[in-house]
């Protein structure tokens, strides 16, 4: 009652012609400050959600998945619903997944990547990242949500330009104003930011890199923003020591090196890329103490597996095999697989990951417990998938320059009939 009497008193007085000059100063003061505590009521009510949610003491391994607020699978997400039914209309009807185009940008300039998708009240959203290739001296990218309507909305936009004689100096940009070494960079640089979480989404700015040498680069700074899923609101600039709670279930420890740990929190991919070659190792390990593993990865500790840790899976049996230069091609196509994204299955010992071997053409799914590797989706262009379900029907999301793309499992149709 009090602060409505209060800001009365201050309109009234915004009205009042006799109002002293000094008097507007002071009721100007007093309005800034409001406005000023109203947003440090908004950044503290923040804080103590995330604060209150690494507090909770779960038993087991999930402790440390509150306190590194790891996104959740669709699944397993509190507010799911089994009545939801994807409208997904089948184009592409082969051999491999079932396929179709869900929503494509108006620039076709504009490559997006690093899709995710959310599910809240029934509601299926999807953020991405969007960026124009080739690169123009206004070095932008933007972060989107793409609502259950297909509308498209701009979250907020990621600003390259204040670190551009840091990229130019590090070599990623030449003299002649080629940017196609930052694109790759940035893209790789992209793949743990986006993060969801209790309806809201978490992401990250890049704002210092630092040389590796022969490792490449490395993340050496960085903001982190909290935006309210389907809000249409400004993002929320976290404090830096919220932001140390906030992590993917990727970890890239440099543009060569990344660690991507399954939902159970007992597997985890390492990859390390070697550019100078274009070729690539790449390991499968379990994890016997996940606080222990997360708190040495970003402490920036190298080789944290070794053999006995190790997940045997012999690609020999799959693609044809180099033994010299310990390289796999692919036995349709004789090109070279390179693992790009990836992206567990939600509770089976299933991975998905993009080829990258020397362009990103498809995308392919590996079953760890039956050891097969097959190819899902076999266009050109196919990258970045992230696996999610609904009613118990699996789907990869992935994109595909400047579309969404859905596809679906041939196991869909058994689940439907079942039911």
């Amino acid at each position: 009652m009090k602060k409505t009497l209060f800001i009365l008193v201050i309109l009234l007085g915004c009205n009042n012609p006799n109002t002293k000059p000094k008097d507007l100063e002071k009721i100007k003061s007093l309005e800034q400050n409001i406005i000023d505590l109203k947003k440090e009521l908004a950044e503290i009510k923040s804080i103590n959600t995330l604060l209150k949610e690494s507090n909770q003491e779960p038993s087991g391994e999930e402790t440390y998945i509150e306190e590194f607020n790891v996104p959740l699978v669709l699944t397993n997400y509190k507010k799911f619903s089994s009545s939801k039914v994807l409208n997904f209309e089948i184009d592409s009807t082969d051999e491999y997944w079932n396929r179709n185009n869900y929503f494509t940008g108006e620039s076709s300039d504009e490559f997006f990547y690093n899709v995710k998708a959310s599910l809240i009240d029934d509601k299926l959203k999807f953020y991405f990242i969007g960026i124009k290739f080739p690169l123009a001296d206004n070095l932008i990218a933007n972060l989107y949500e793409l609502d259950e309507n297909k509308n498209l909305y701009t979250i907020d936009t990621i600003d390259l330009n204040a670190d551009y004689d840091q990229w130019k100096e590090h070599g990623l940009m030449n003299e002649s104003g080629n940017h196609d070494t930052l694109f790759n960079f940035f893209m790789l640089f992209q793949l743990d930011n986006l993060i969801i979480k209790d309806e809201k989404l978490y992401y990250s700015k890049i704002k210092k890199i630092t040389g590796l040498g022969e490792r490449g680069f490395e993340v050496d700074g960085k903001e982190y923003y909290e935006y309210s899923i389907n809000s249409k609101e400004k993002p929320l600039k976290l404090e830096r020591e919220i932001s140390n709670l906030i992590s993917s279930e990727v970890m890239t420890f440099s543009s060569n090196s990344s660690y991507t740990i399954n939902p159970s929190k007992n597997k985890v991919v390492v990859k390390d890329d070697f550019l100078a070659e274009n070729s690539q190792s790449i390991s499968f390990h379990k994890i016997t103490n996940w606080k222990e593993w997360l708190t040495t990865i970003h402490n920036h500790t190298i080789d944290v597996f070794d053999e006995s840790t190790k997940i045997k899976f012999d690609f020999s049996k799959h693609f044809n095999f180099n033994t010299e230069t310990l390289e796999w091609f692919d036995l349709e196509t004789n090109d070279k697989v390179l693992f790009g994204g990836i992206s567990w299955h939600s509770s089976e010992d299933i991975l998905y990951f993009d080829d990258r071997g020397g362009d990103y053409r498809s995308i392919w799914k590996i079953d760890f417990t039956n050891n097969i590797v097959s190819k899902i989706v076999p266009e050109n262009g196919a990258m970045h998938p992230f696996f999610f379900k609904i009613n118990e029907k699996e789907y990869v999301a992935y994109v595909e320059k400047n579309k969404i793309m859905l596809s679906e499992s041939p196991d869909n149709e058994k689940t439907a009939n079942s039911m």
